[in-house]
Protein backbone atom coordinates (compact mmCIF):
# COMPACT_ATOMS: atom_id res chain seq x y z
CA UNK A 1 0.00 0.00 0.00
CA UNK A 2 2.51 2.31 0.82
CA UNK A 3 4.16 1.40 -2.37
CA UNK A 4 1.31 2.17 -4.56
CA UNK A 5 0.51 5.68 -2.76
CA UNK A 6 3.97 7.07 -3.23
CA UNK A 7 3.05 5.97 -7.31
CA UNK A 8 0.02 7.91 -6.84
CA UNK A 9 1.67 10.45 -5.44
CA UNK A 10 4.36 10.48 -8.59
CA UNK A 11 2.11 10.78 -10.86
CA UNK A 12 0.43 13.78 -8.85
CA UNK A 13 3.58 15.29 -8.64
CA UNK A 14 3.77 15.40 -12.27
CA UNK A 15 0.25 15.84 -14.07
CA UNK A 16 0.51 19.07 -11.12
CA UNK A 17 3.36 20.06 -11.54
CA UNK A 18 4.02 20.29 -15.84
CA UNK A 19 2.27 23.40 -15.36
CA UNK A 20 5.19 25.02 -14.57
CA UNK A 21 6.17 23.77 -18.07
CA UNK A 22 3.57 25.99 -19.58
CA UNK A 23 5.23 29.14 -21.38
CA UNK A 24 4.07 32.69 -21.80
CA UNK A 25 3.62 34.41 -24.67
CA UNK A 26 6.29 36.33 -26.69
CA UNK A 27 3.61 39.57 -26.16
CA UNK A 28 4.40 39.63 -22.51
CA UNK A 29 7.85 40.70 -23.51
CA UNK A 30 8.91 37.51 -21.17
CA UNK A 31 12.39 36.50 -22.43
CA UNK A 32 12.29 32.92 -20.73
CA UNK A 33 9.23 32.09 -22.83
CA UNK A 34 8.83 32.71 -26.11
CA UNK A 35 5.85 30.60 -27.00
CA UNK A 36 3.50 31.73 -30.16
CA UNK A 37 0.95 29.53 -31.84
CA UNK A 38 2.24 26.47 -33.51
CA UNK A 39 5.18 26.21 -31.12
CA UNK A 40 6.18 22.62 -29.91
CA UNK A 41 8.99 21.40 -27.88
CA UNK A 42 9.63 17.51 -27.81
CA UNK A 43 10.99 16.02 -24.31
CA UNK A 44 12.95 13.13 -23.27
CA UNK A 45 12.47 11.74 -19.76
CA UNK A 46 13.26 9.42 -17.47
CA UNK A 47 9.86 9.89 -15.84
CA UNK A 48 8.06 7.22 -17.17
CA UNK A 49 9.21 3.98 -19.14
CA UNK A 50 7.20 4.71 -22.18
CA UNK A 51 9.84 7.50 -22.98
CA UNK A 52 9.18 11.52 -22.85
CA UNK A 53 5.93 13.90 -23.03
CA UNK A 54 5.54 17.00 -26.05
CA UNK A 55 4.38 20.26 -25.52
CA UNK A 56 2.81 22.05 -27.98
CA UNK A 57 1.20 25.52 -28.42
CA UNK A 58 -2.25 25.34 -30.01
CA UNK A 59 -3.97 28.87 -30.42
CA UNK A 60 -3.04 32.54 -28.90
CA UNK A 61 -5.61 35.01 -28.00
CA UNK A 62 -5.07 38.78 -26.99
CA UNK A 63 -8.08 40.38 -25.36
CA UNK A 64 -6.83 44.26 -23.96
CA UNK A 65 -3.14 43.65 -21.77
CA UNK A 66 -4.22 39.38 -21.39
CA UNK A 67 -3.01 37.00 -23.63
CA UNK A 68 -4.72 33.26 -23.57
CA UNK A 69 -2.62 30.40 -24.37
CA UNK A 70 -4.30 26.90 -25.12
CA UNK A 71 -1.75 24.14 -25.04
CA UNK A 72 -1.97 20.70 -24.86
CA UNK A 73 0.79 18.15 -22.90
CA UNK A 74 1.33 14.95 -24.37
CA UNK A 75 2.25 12.33 -22.27
CA UNK A 76 3.66 9.01 -22.26
CA UNK A 77 1.60 7.18 -20.05
CA UNK A 78 -1.71 8.77 -21.31
CA UNK A 79 -1.23 6.58 -24.63
CA UNK A 80 -0.96 9.60 -26.66
CA UNK A 81 -4.58 11.65 -25.46
CA UNK A 82 -3.69 15.44 -25.08
CA UNK A 83 -3.85 17.50 -21.45
CA UNK A 84 -5.25 20.77 -22.08
CA UNK A 85 -3.52 23.56 -20.19
CA UNK A 86 -4.92 26.70 -20.87
CA UNK A 87 -2.77 29.70 -19.43
CA UNK A 88 -3.03 33.83 -19.35
CA UNK A 89 -0.02 36.64 -19.34
CA UNK A 90 0.18 39.50 -18.56
CA UNK A 91 3.14 41.81 -18.54
CA UNK A 92 2.62 43.28 -14.99
CA UNK A 93 1.58 39.61 -13.60
CA UNK A 94 3.34 37.39 -15.29
CA UNK A 95 2.49 34.05 -16.28
CA UNK A 96 -1.15 32.15 -14.50
CA UNK A 97 -3.07 29.22 -15.05
CA UNK A 98 -6.65 29.15 -15.67
CA UNK A 99 -8.86 27.61 -13.20
CA UNK A 100 -10.30 24.34 -13.81
CA UNK A 101 -13.41 23.59 -12.76
CA UNK A 102 -13.01 19.83 -13.15
CA UNK A 103 -10.99 17.40 -14.64
CA UNK A 104 -9.77 14.09 -15.04
CA UNK A 105 -5.95 13.02 -14.76
CA UNK A 106 -5.58 9.25 -15.90
CA UNK A 107 -2.93 7.54 -14.04
CA UNK A 108 -0.52 4.43 -14.67
CA UNK A 109 -2.20 0.98 -14.20
CA UNK A 110 -5.48 1.92 -15.43
CA UNK A 111 -6.44 4.34 -12.59
CA UNK A 112 -8.36 7.62 -13.32
CA UNK A 113 -8.38 10.74 -10.62
CA UNK A 114 -11.19 13.12 -10.99
CA UNK A 115 -10.89 16.41 -10.10
CA UNK A 116 -12.55 19.70 -8.59
CA UNK A 117 -10.58 22.35 -8.44
CA UNK A 118 -11.17 24.33 -4.70
CA UNK A 119 -8.50 26.79 -4.59
CA UNK A 120 -5.84 28.03 -7.28
CA UNK A 121 -3.58 31.04 -6.02
CA UNK A 122 -0.26 32.24 -7.24
CA UNK A 123 2.16 32.80 -10.50
CA UNK A 124 3.49 30.31 -12.50
CA UNK A 125 6.63 32.99 -13.67
CA UNK A 126 6.59 36.36 -12.78
CA UNK A 127 7.44 39.29 -14.86
CA UNK A 128 11.52 39.12 -15.53
CA UNK A 129 11.92 42.01 -13.47
CA UNK A 130 10.67 40.00 -10.21
CA UNK A 131 12.71 37.04 -10.95
CA UNK A 132 15.71 38.77 -10.96
CA UNK A 133 15.17 40.19 -7.98
CA UNK A 134 16.07 36.89 -6.29
CA UNK A 135 12.47 37.37 -4.52
CA UNK A 136 10.92 33.88 -4.19
CA UNK A 137 7.19 33.32 -5.67
CA UNK A 138 4.37 30.73 -4.85
CA UNK A 139 2.14 28.74 -6.72
CA UNK A 140 -1.06 26.63 -4.93
CA UNK A 141 -3.48 24.14 -6.05
CA UNK A 142 -6.08 22.44 -3.63
CA UNK A 143 -7.97 19.74 -5.45
CA UNK A 144 -11.02 17.60 -4.00
CA UNK A 145 -11.98 14.46 -6.00
CA UNK A 146 -12.42 10.88 -6.23
CA UNK A 147 -9.48 7.93 -7.20
CA UNK A 148 -11.00 5.46 -9.56
CA UNK A 149 -9.51 2.24 -9.44
CA UNK A 150 -9.28 -0.23 -12.67
CA UNK A 151 -11.93 -1.97 -11.30
CA UNK A 152 -14.24 0.40 -10.78
CA UNK A 153 -13.80 0.77 -7.46
CA UNK A 154 -13.98 4.68 -5.67
CA UNK A 155 -11.85 6.64 -3.00
CA UNK A 156 -12.30 10.08 -1.63
CA UNK A 157 -9.28 11.88 -1.83
CA UNK A 158 -7.90 15.89 -1.35
CA UNK A 159 -4.94 16.75 -3.38
CA UNK A 160 -2.94 20.26 -2.54
CA UNK A 161 0.18 20.54 -4.35
CA UNK A 162 2.42 24.02 -3.44
CA UNK A 163 5.50 25.20 -5.58
CA UNK A 164 7.89 27.96 -4.37
CA UNK A 165 10.35 29.26 -6.93
CA UNK A 166 13.17 31.75 -6.87
CA UNK A 167 16.13 31.96 -9.34
CA UNK A 168 19.55 30.70 -8.33
CA UNK A 169 21.77 31.51 -11.16
CA UNK A 170 22.28 32.26 -14.74
CA UNK A 171 24.71 28.82 -15.70
CA UNK A 172 25.82 26.71 -18.81
CA UNK A 173 23.86 23.38 -19.95
CA UNK A 174 24.33 20.95 -22.23
CA UNK A 175 21.28 18.89 -23.39
CA UNK A 176 20.29 16.69 -26.37
CA UNK A 177 19.38 19.76 -28.59
CA UNK A 178 22.81 21.47 -28.13
CA UNK A 179 24.41 23.75 -25.45
CA UNK A 180 23.51 27.05 -24.06
CA UNK A 181 25.63 29.50 -21.60
CA UNK A 182 22.56 31.35 -20.14
CA UNK A 183 20.03 29.04 -18.85
CA UNK A 184 18.57 30.91 -16.18
CA UNK A 185 18.31 27.73 -13.34
CA UNK A 186 15.20 28.16 -11.11
CA UNK A 187 15.15 26.24 -7.93
CA UNK A 188 11.81 25.33 -6.95
CA UNK A 189 10.66 23.64 -3.59
CA UNK A 190 7.86 21.11 -4.72
CA UNK A 191 5.38 19.50 -1.94
CA UNK A 192 2.65 17.58 -3.06
CA UNK A 193 -0.28 15.99 -0.98
CA UNK A 194 -2.60 13.33 -0.97
CA UNK A 195 -5.40 12.20 1.75
CA UNK A 196 -8.14 9.10 1.30
CA UNK A 197 -11.38 8.74 3.01
CA UNK A 198 -14.30 10.25 3.59
CA UNK A 199 -12.85 12.85 6.19
CA UNK A 200 -9.52 12.80 4.93
CA UNK A 201 -7.00 11.10 6.88
CA UNK A 202 -3.58 12.52 7.79
CA UNK A 203 -2.31 13.03 4.22
CA UNK A 204 0.44 11.74 2.65
CA UNK A 205 3.38 13.80 1.61
CA UNK A 206 5.65 13.89 -1.64
CA UNK A 207 8.70 16.61 -1.45
CA UNK A 208 11.34 17.55 -3.36
CA UNK A 209 13.40 20.01 -4.89
CA UNK A 210 13.22 20.51 -8.61
CA UNK A 211 15.48 22.39 -10.69
CA UNK A 212 13.72 24.51 -13.86
CA UNK A 213 16.52 25.53 -16.40
CA UNK A 214 15.23 27.97 -18.99
CA UNK A 215 16.81 29.63 -21.79
CA UNK A 216 15.74 33.38 -22.99
CA UNK A 217 14.18 32.97 -26.94
CA UNK A 218 13.85 28.98 -26.21
CA UNK A 219 12.02 28.23 -23.08
CA UNK A 220 12.42 25.04 -20.75
CA UNK A 221 15.67 22.90 -22.01
CA UNK A 222 16.08 20.57 -18.77
CA UNK A 223 14.19 19.71 -15.61
CA UNK A 224 15.79 17.42 -13.01
CA UNK A 225 12.84 16.35 -10.09
CA UNK A 226 13.16 13.17 -7.81
CA UNK A 227 16.60 12.01 -9.12
CA UNK A 228 14.99 11.77 -12.74
CA UNK A 229 16.22 14.43 -15.42
CA UNK A 230 14.17 15.66 -18.70
CA UNK A 231 15.56 17.42 -21.53
CA UNK A 232 14.77 19.06 -24.84
CA UNK A 233 15.44 16.62 -27.78
CA UNK A 234 13.79 19.18 -30.24
CA UNK A 235 11.79 22.25 -30.57
CA UNK A 236 10.07 24.82 -33.26
CA UNK A 237 9.30 28.43 -32.50
CA UNK A 238 7.18 29.81 -35.30
CA UNK A 239 8.80 33.15 -36.11
CA UNK A 240 6.27 35.52 -35.59
CA UNK A 241 5.76 39.69 -36.15
CA UNK A 242 4.41 41.44 -33.19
Amino acid sequence: MQRRTRSVLAAVAFCLVFANQGLAENWCNHPLLPIVAGARWDYQSDWQDEGGYSVAVQSVLSRGSTNYANMNLFLGFLEGAPFPVPLTCTQTEGVRLVELNSFSVPLPGGAIMKLQLEELKGVILPPMEAIESGAPWQFVMDFDGTLVSPKGKSFNLSVRAEVTSRLKAVVPVVVPVGSFQNAHLIVQDVMVSLAFGERFSKPKKLEGIREWYLVPGVGQVAVDFLGNRTQLVRYTIPVTTQ
